[in-house]
């Protein structure tokens, strides 16, 4: 039968409620922690292979691929933007 468990400060501490009797005699054996692959590690055969795609796809790719409004992504959130300011209307009188 095997148990799992883990190490505290250099004493198995087995997983489940286990009542074995003093001085039996276990085998442990360490399981490698599974690391978990990253998203660019997983899709890296993929990535960048799509040709002549916009500069700004990744911003808005929404607009491109449904239609949506465009998105002030990072290619214009570095630009200087000046405004003209409007000339004031003449006051309206009932």
């Amino acid at each position: 039968m095997a148990y799992r468990g883990h190490i505290e400060g250099n004493i198995v501490v087995l997983d489940d409620k286990i009542s074995l009797p003093d001085g039996t005699i276990v085998s442990i054996v360490p399981i490698e922690a599974v690391r978990m692959m990253t998203l660019a590690e997983r899709y890296k055969d993929i990535i960048g292979i799509a040709p002549d795609l916009p500069p700004d796809m990744a911003d808005n790719h929404d607009h491109y691929i449904h239609g949506t409004l465009k998105k002030w992504g990072r290619s214009l959130a570095t630009r200087s933007i000046s405004f003209t300011p409007l000339r004031s209307a003449p006051a309206v009188l009932p």
